[in-house]
């Protein structure tokens, strides 16, 4: 589960890299609080690693989209847009549902190349 779990960090941060973050561009934040609240923001300045943002809603890492929280844990992440952060939510709904279905054991009549091309649709090779 923890390889599905970087194999999706991984394919995200190449596309966050693709994705070009422009001064001005309205950005959607999901702030890590116990309130799980959410803002938008504009880019007011874009740099090599980092974008700030304007007020007082800091920067974040261009690449992985986390918001700096200095010495401290970040505080968020910035996404393209709403839509974009809905999908991540879905995505780990899914995941988390799914992933509590599994058993330390393989369930009665369940084949190996049945095991096989699940691990291949979920992570791109075989267990």
């Amino acid at each position: 589960m923890e390889i599905g779990c970087r194999m999706r960090n991984d394919r995200a941060r190449q596309e966050r890299q693709v994705m070009k973050w422009t001064v001005g561009q309205e950005v959607f934040i999901a702030k890590s609080n116990n309130a799980r609240t959410t803002s938008t923001a504009r880019i007011v300045k874009v740099g090599r690693k980092w974008a700030t943002l304007e007020r007082v809603e800091g920067r974040f890492d261009l690449e992985t989209g986390m918001l700096d929280g200095g010495q401290c844990s970040s505080l968020g992440k910035v996404y393209v847009n709403e839509a974009e952060y809905r999908t991540e939510c879905e995505l780990n709904a899914a995941w988390l549902a799914f992933s509590t279905k599994t058993q330390c054991r393989a369930p009665q009549g369940i084949t190996i190349e049945a095991i096989r091309a699940a691990s291949v649709a979920l992570f791109g090779v075989p267990s």
